[in-house]
């Protein structure tokens, strides 16, 4: 999946974006800007994601403001233009919301939503989370804050719409799309994720860093 030699520090890295790419550099070859080019493309189609979203759950005007927020953030741009592995993230992160946003509403239209097409939107979220965690496996920590979310807020409508065939068709889609991942934690030839994912130990020499950075971001020098 990844290659023989990956250090531990790098193998929460999966080989999703080389691959893209490698479809990229045959039809134009490489350059800085067959590299840029297509990652500031796909992060825009991020934006266009997290606008259709939104307007599911807000009104036009402010689905509109939230996009003109995140299009003008100074970070999502210069991450985007350099692609700093983060453009697929919130492609698959926002393709995921949307596409679980679409079954969500199908299952309160239940009546005018036929119920293979509603259980097709979520497997579609399930396969789009998966290629997040095997493009980076630091993926999980959204995927853990967006379920420890749903259940603490909205324990009553979990129970409602997670039955035993809709969470069948969520798991099952979310391994497909993470498959490699799985494979690649399961052989045992390199090392695996978890060292490279795990929570850093937070002493006093990590937390003076973390509040110099903090610092540094609320006064706008970071």
């Amino acid at each position: 999946i990844l290659g023989g030699g990956v250090k531990e520090r790098d193998a929460y890295l999966g080989a999703l974006k080389g691959l893209l790419w490698r479809g990229v550099f045959w039809l134009w070859p490489a350059s800085i800007y067959s590299v840029r080019v297509p990652a500031v493309l796909l992060g825009a189609l991020a934006l266009l994601l997290f606008y259709l979203w939104a307007r599911r759950f807000y009104t036009g005007a402010t689905a509109l403001l939230a996009l003109i927020l995140a299009a003008t953030d100074p970070t999502y741009i210069y991450t985007a233009r350099v692609d700093l592995t983060v453009v697929l993230q919130h492609l698959f992160r926002w393709g995921g919301l949307l596409l679980g946003a679409c079954w969500l509403q199908g299952e309160r239209e239940a009546s005018r939503v036929a119920p293979r097409s509603r259980l097709g939107w979520l497997g579609g979220c399930g396969f789009c989370f998966g290629l997040g965690l095997w493009d980076k496996a630091t993926f999980l920590w959204f995927l853990a804050a967006l379920a420890l979310a749903l259940v603490v807020l909205f324990p009553g409508e979990v129970r409602r719409r997670f039955r035993p065939a809709p969470a069948a068709v969520l798991l099952a889609a979310l391994l497909a799309g993470a498959l490699p991942f799985v494979l690649y934690n399961l052989g045992g030839r390199v090392p695996g994720t978890g060292g490279a994912a795990r929570l850093e130990k937070l002493d006093r020499t990590a937390l003076a860093d973390k509040l110099t950075v903090c610092r540094a971001t609320l006064d706008g020098r970071f």
